[in-house]
């Protein structure tokens, strides 16, 4: 008879508690998961940014050289929006200093190192 209820409890399935602990821990990973995916998002925003500047910076530069003018914050206006794009997925504001442009929500912070922009 023993034996028999054994039988009929492994036959029954999955408990309500062993669904519970399933999903306890699916909700858990997917968590960890989601917001490990944010900061990978936020850290790619990023290097965007900081490549697009130097590449931005060289054309600048080579605007600036062609048409034999100085920088001025209406020109560098004008070449942005001619651009058609925001070098800066934030769109973070973009000022000219030492030859160089800077965004200033990221500062350029992440890839100081990196000294030239491969053309593809």
């Amino acid at each position: 008879m023993e034996e028999d209820n054994r039988r009929k409890k492994s036959e029954a399935g999955v408990t309500v508690v062993e669904l519970l602990l399933v999903l306890a821990i699916i909700a858990l990973l997917f968590t960890k998961g989601s917001a490990v995916f944010a900061q990978t998002i936020a850290s790619t925003k990023g290097v965007v940014c900081d490549l697009n500047i130097k590449i931005y910076t060289k054309e600048y530069n080579e605007f600036l050289v062609s048409r034999n003018i100085d920088h001025s914050d209406s020109v560098l206006r004008q070449f942005l929006e001619d651009a058609e794009k925001h070098p800066c997925p934030h769109k973070g504001d973009i000022s000219y200093e030492n030859n160089k442009l800077k965004c200033e929500y990221h500062r350029g912070e992440i890839l100081e190192e990196v000294e030239e922009v491969p053309y593809i």
